[in-house]
């Protein structure tokens, strides 16, 4: 995918104040009259910015907050790349105004686009964007799941997870051992007569919905009761021209 083309202009005002603003795409002769030139930018293009890119020094998965100072409608874009190059190998994740659930990023560098366009606020401008991008996790344990009552089939069953979330990092699970069950090597075989081992694994990490499977000693697809772990990153979302996650 393309990057977008940079248009930005920094403008001083004569305190000293700085601002990303666009260029003007209006000529003299669009204006009927000396009192149509209300504004040096008669007709201000969509304002295209890119922020430096930064290196996290290795491969993250990571949420980003903002804070933005801007006039106009923005829609964030937000390039992620595991070499830097931003020749065609990243990764783009758009952020549109209103967004409420975003994935999470991944890449070793990142770089943001901002794209604003124009509203009767003025010119399309960007006062201030500072982001932070943050690998802190939290933890969602599920207890005594009962996993023939989770969606799915007996060969993938669907975790329910309590918040949204916009990455599973980790899934842990310990299965409750059946009544009577014991050690394979035991020397009285009756006693797998009253329940059976089952051994968790991991479909995927779906981050809307982790898929699980569980199997007894001879590979074959069981349900069971299972407590399970989960570490995750927070759920993202836009508030106004701004970046936030939401723990809990």
């Amino acid at each position: 995918m393309a990057i977008l083309t940079e248009n930005s202009i920094i403008e001083t005002d004569s305190n000293g104040n700085q601002r990303v603003i666009s260029a003007n795409t209006g000529t003299w002769a669009d204006l009927s009259t000396w009192d149509s030139w209300r504004s040096w930018s008669t007709a201000p293009a969509t304002l295209n910015h890119l922020t430096p890119i930064a290196d996290f020094g290795s491969e993250q998965t990571f949420t980003l907050t903002a804070d933005a100072v801007i006039t106009g409608t923005a829609t964030y874009y937000v390039y992620t790349s595991s070499t830097g190059a931003f020749a065609g190998e990243q990764t783009e994740t758009t952020i549109a105004p209103g967004a409420t659930d975003t994935v999470a990023f991944t890449g070793r560098y990142i770089m943001i686009g901002i794209s604003v366009a124009a509203t009767q606020a003025g010119i399309p401008s960007i006062s201030a964007f500072d982001f932070v991008a943050s690998t802190e996790a939290i933890r969602v344990e599920l207890n005594d799941v009962v996993s023939s009552g989770l969606s799915g089939t007996v060969s993938s069953r669907t975790l329910s997870l309590p918040e949204t979330v916009s990455a599973v990092l980790n899934i842990s699970m310990t299965t409750v051992a059946p009544e009577g069950y014991v050690a394979d090597d035991y020397v009285d075989t009756d006693y797998f007569e009253a329940g059976v081992a089952a051994i968790p694994l991991i479909v995927d990490k779906t981050r809307t919905g982790p898929n699980v499977r569980f199997i007894n000693t001879s590979g074959t697809s069981i349900d069971t009761t299972f407590d399970a772990a989960l570490v995750v990153l927070p759920q993202q979302f836009r508030s106004n021209d701004n970046l936030r996650v939401r723990y809990g």
